[in-house]
């Protein structure tokens, strides 16, 4: 048994996420197991390798010789537990499992930390101090995650927890470094086990998830008005109209539909328009970019997705939509041999009245889910059938009514 309910995910002062606890707990309590899909080294290496966006961050616990656990599969909430040079826990192995316990009494909000002892094989690289660096700020820190003295050598680097957000400039509000603080309790329960809930995989799974209700109200505030007035005059208008109707044997209007849409948008990878700076300055692309923001896309999703994800936004006015098959934003580069996962932030303003996302059910354009002007969560899996309908505003209301989407969009990486 283990007292995994005294434990909650939060923002972390270390390093972006990390695991707190709930309630008193004493010591020697066993906190979690540490899980995730088993593996040996030879494929734990492969990951590493075909993703090095990912750098020096990893879910990977090396347990023995033979046998690694890769939390990025199937992990919970251990797997964001944070280094610390002075920890209150530890990590315990016995035969092929490995848990977590609690060292010492634990107080209510107390964050929880374990020493990683990261070793390493042959002799240490002149930077690798810098890129493995600490953050605990104990007194007794010794500046890196890694293991010098090499007391609990193993064949290969361990586990490693969240990676570091990255610092939150000062003057005026942003959205936060980190999508999970943007969560509230239900949405980051989702988001520290990749176990919870529905997912897009699997046979029979539905192409479209919405998750309504995940989203902290005080959290969102300032991110609705920070759109309006930093980001929408950025954005450019996005119109592929449809082709006059032709006389036609057997179709009505003739000719192929085309993937039609109206909508004002922008990319925002990359440092050179003027919406990715306003996006860069008020903090939007570095939530969408931090980990938090593709783990909980893994969580919901049920796939493992790869680093480097597209990011961009898309705003809908009155009569705004996206046709069957369009694509404002074409994905850069070859076509995705593994297909793709999109995870869309959805805020409304007060002057929407309706949309909706249609998409394929059983082949025919028969699902529905509400987007309208209340904030919500989906995630969607491509290729696939949809189609969002025109914008409708609330009645006197069009000059204000526009629902963002705030978009990553991911390669489901293979295995």
């Amino acid at each position: 048994m283990t007292a995994a309910r005294a434990l909650e995910l939060r923002v972390s002062p270390i390093h972006g996420l990390g695991v707190f606890a709930a309630r008193p707990i004493r010591a020697g309590t066993r906190l979690v197991e540490y899980t995730g899909q088993r593996i040996g080294h030879a494929r734990a290496d492969d990951r590493a390798a075909a993703d090095p966006a990912a750098g020096t961050h990893t879910f990977l616990f090396t347990v023995n010789a033979r046998l690694v656990i890769d939390a990025s599969r199937g992990g919970n909430i251990a797997r964001f537990l944070n280094h610390s040079c002075t920890p209150n826990c530890e990590s315990v192995t016995e035969g092929n499992r490995v848990f977590i316990e609690a060292l010492r009494d634990l107080r209510p909000g107390e964050e929880l930390a374990y020493d990683y002892h990261l070793t390493f094989l042959g002799e240490m690289e002149r930077n690798w101090r810098k890129l493995y660096a600490c953050n605990c700020g104990t007194p007794q820190c010794r500046g890196t995650l890694l293991d010098l003295e090499g007391k609990r050598a193993r064949p290969r680097t361990g586990s490693a927890g969240a990676a570091a957000a990255p610092a939150e400039r000062r003057g005026g509000p942003r959205f936060p470094g980190e999508f999970a603080a943007l969560l509230n309790a239900r949405g980051l329960r989702i988001l520290a086990d990749s176990r919870a809930g529905t997912s897009l995989h699997g046979r029979g799974a539905p192409p479209v998830l919405a998750f309504p209700g995940l989203l902290a109200p005080r959290a969102l505030a300032a991110c609705l008005p920070l759109l309006e007035t930093r980001l929408l005059m950025h954005t450019r208008a996005l119109r592929v109209p449809l082709p006059p109707p032709r006389p036609g044997r057997g179709r009505k209007g003739g000719g192929r539909l085309p993937g039609t849409h109206q909508v004002r948008g922008a990319e925002l990878n990359g440092h050179a328009s003027p919406a990715a700076r306003a996006a860069e300055e008020i903090g939007l692309r570095t939530m969408l970019g931090s980990p938090s923001f593709r783990y909980f896309a893994e969580a919901v999703s049920g796939f493992p997705l790869r680093n480097g994800w597209e990011q961009r936004v898309l705003c809908f006015e009155p009569g705004g939509y996206v046709g069957p098959g369009a694509e404002p934003f074409p994905s850069r580069g070859a076509r995705h041999r593994t297909g793709t996962v999109e995870l869309q932030v959805s805020l409304g303003t007060a002057g929407v009245q309706a949309q909706w996302l249609v998409y394929e059910q059983g082949g025919y354009l028969s699902g529905a889910l509400p987007l309208g002007r209340q904030p919500g969560i989906v995630a969607s899996r491509n290729p696939a059938w949809q189609y969002i309908t025109p914008l409708v505003p609330r009645p006197g209301r069009a000059r204000d009514a526009r629902r963002w989407a705030l978009v990553g969009r991911f390669e489901i990486a293979e295995d």
